[in-house]
């Protein structure tokens, strides 16, 4: 059989042998390339496989009816430079796992939330249609103005603000109640259920003194060696006991017999020219 040697020739055209040996792997003899292709499997039939794959006649199949699909045949699905990792989903809980920081932004790509593990970050204002629950106390902060507080709830189910309880409508209306008093001169009447409170004159109460409009002068008391005198300004006042009610004078002249004094009226009689009576 001819030996053809290339010595270093890469473009023969179209090449035909009976055979074709390569040296092998020692470097001391050659093996023929059909006899290596026959002992490596370079050909034969795949007879089993595993579900979900099946062999009919040779025609490897895929057989998903056992597999509940996340997205159905009535699903639209469009997506552009979408990179998914790490979603796992079961019956009871969907899984989504993205990067250290993972971002959420709408149509024009305005940044609407940002995940992370120290917060969940809300860019846009947010509309509860039901309740929402908070299980930690609430911080509000004004960045603007470098101010901040915290509000939950303690101990009773009061409401707090940075330690200092916040005060419903009944107890704001029993403090009023509470809180108002009254000084001297006055008597007080509250109700700690509406709050209203009612100031009054103490008519039992002993005044030092009165002031009236229209008059700098006071109205008082002033004790003179032991005895009570009422007095206005810097004038003293007489009082019933002081002014005589009944005063009857008697003079045994020719010009007046006698003279009497009341309340309502002073009488004068004379015996030389008669009655006079002057009211």
């Amino acid at each position: 059989m001819s030996t053809i040697s290339l010595n270093g020739i890469t473009n023969l055209g179209n090449a035909h042998a009976l055979s074709l040996q390569l040296i092998n792997a020692t470097g001391t003899g050659w093996d023929d390339v059909k006899t290596l292709i026959s002992a490596g499997g370079g050909s034969g039939t795949v007879t089993s496989a595993t579900s979900p794959l099946t062999i009919t006649s040779g025609v490897l199949s895929v057989d998903l009816s056992s597999k509940q699909p996340l997205i159905t045949s009535s699903t639209d699905l469009a997506l552009q430079d979408a990179t998914l990792r790490n979603i796992t989903a079961s019956a009871s809980a969907f899984t989504l796992k993205g990067g250290a920081i993972s971002y959420i932004r709408d149509s024009a790509n305005n940044l609407i939330m940002d995940i992370q593990n120290s917060r969940v970050e809300f860019l846009k204002p947010v509309n509860m249609q039901a309740t929402a629950n908070f299980y930690q106390a609430i911080s509000l902060t004004n960045t603007a103005s470098s101010l901040s507080g915290q509000m939950y709830v303690t101990t009773g189910n009061k409401m707090q603000w940075n330690g200092q309880e916040v005060p419903d409508l009944p107890t704001i209306l029993g403090l009023l109640a509470s809180k108002i008093t009254n000084g001297s001169g006055l008597s007080r009447t509250a109700n700690n259920t509406t709050g209203a409170v009612a100031l009054s004159l103490d008519q039992t109460f002993q005044h030092s003194q009165m002031k009236f409009t229209g008059s700098t002068k006071t109205l008082r008391n002033v004790t003179n060696n032991s005895v009570d005198e009422l007095t206005w300004g810097t004038d003293v006042l007489a009082t019933v006991a002081q002014v005589p009610i009944n005063i009857v004078q008697t003079n045994q002249t020719a010009t007046t017999a006698n003279t009497s004094f009341s309340n309502s009226s002073i009488t004068i009689a004379s015996h030389t020219r008669g009655i006079h009576r002057l009211r």
